[in-house]
């Protein structure tokens, strides 16, 4: 009796497990499945987009460079303007319903994620979408195209020429002790986990656009080392590498503030791991872009956390690979980091990204 009452209560508890896999598929049960709604949404797509004669227009985008020098975030705008035609409409509608988003961009052959930008932004009264082309100083000089496609197929792609100009970075040597220098000795089989880690959340993608306006220093202190800068250490060059920040002088203990509202999504503690950052923060700010704070003492936030700009995250401190008391502040879109001071200048011409 014992035996059977405990087969009829695993039996039981399969079933409620199995109920709740078959919820989980979908509003139907099993029927409905991720590959079936990829599939109709690609019908949907073929049958919006069938049209005789093909597009004749092209779409109205704007570029705020298309000579960037490394480092330099540009921002791409592609205005979709009302459909003329109630066929047109449906078009777009079904459209809509088939991606993710109605533009698509590629910048040197690499999809780049784009967004519609907020009515109350624009004071338009069509949608807008604005994608951000992250560059580096490791990417070469030279001549690159980008690309631009509407999906709902009222337009024909639109390919731009674009030029990565070579920017002057400088270089520094940093002379660490025995203690931290130990740390820099194959990091990569040492400080895997760490790195992966840090390298998960600057990959975030969330449609929110958290940030309003430019963005502001994240401390009072003087900027001791400019990003993009090369480095010596211990008199040894580091092949492959540059800054990925702007590091600011203070004392310990001295403030830590947001640079522009966001998300808390990486709190990393040196007596857990976090041996080259030392205690540090990840925020994601939205749509691909996300800030890093690392060496602090103190850290004041949660994961989870929403932050507002200018509100306080911790204090500077020397943890990780630190000669001394500092912050470095690192800004990365879609996973490679740029050069900041691009996102504090309120000049017109850099206005747009926020």
């Amino acid at each position: 009796m014992a035996q059977r009452a405990n087969r009829g209560r695993a039996t039981g508890t399969a079933r409620r497990e199995d109920s709740k896999e078959a919820k989980g598929k979908g509003p139907v049960g099993g029927f409905w499945t991720e590959e079936r709604g990829r599939k109709l949404r690609s019908v949907v797509h073929r049958l919006a987009t069938a049209r005789l004669g093909g597009a004749k227009r092209e779409p109205d985008v704007y570029v705020t460079s298309t000579l960037p020098v490394q480092g330099q975030t540009v921002a791409v705008f592609v205005s979709l303007a009302k459909p003329r035609t109630p066929f047109g409409w449906v078009q777009r509608s079904l459209c809509t319903f088939a991606h993710d988003s109605l533009v698509c961009v590629t910048f040197d052959g690499k999809p780049v994620p784009s967004y519609p930008v907020k009515r109350s932004k624009t004071k338009r009264n069509y949608p807008i979408y604005r994608a951000l082309i992250p560059t580096t100083p490791a990417d070469p000089p030279g001549e690159r195209v980008l690309e631009v496609r509407v999906l709902d197929g009222c337009f024909r792609p639109m390919k731009i020429p674009c030029t990565i100009q070579k920017q002057a970075f400088g270089t520094q040597h940093i002379w660490l002790g025995k203690d931290k220098s130990g740390l820099l000795a194959d990091r990569r089989r040492k400080w895997k986990k760490e790195d992966s880690m840090v390298r998960a959340w600057q990959h975030l993608e969330t449609r929110e656009q958290m940030w309003d306006g430019p963005f502001i220093a994240p401390s009072d202190g003087v900027i001791t080392t400019q990003y993009g800068q090369q480095r010596y250490y211990n008199g040894k060059f580091a092949e492959n590498y540059f800054h990925k920040g702007l590091d600011y002088g203070a004392d310990k203990g001295a403030a830590v503030s947001s640079p522009a509202a966001g998300r808390v999504v990486l709190v990393g503690k040196e007596d857990r791991g976090f041996k080259l950052h030392g205690n540090c923060i990840g925020l994601d700010h939205g749509q691909g872009v996300a800030s890093m704070f690392m060496h602090l003492d103190e850290v004041r936030v949660k994961v989870g956390s929403r932050v507002s700009k200018g509100q306080t995250l911790g204090t500077i401190g020397d943890t990780g690979i630190a000669t001394g008391p500092h912050l470095h502040w690192g800004l990365f879109v879609h996973g490679s980091c740029v050069d900041p001071y691009v996102w504090m200048n309120k000049s017109k011409g850099h206005r747009l990204l926020f």
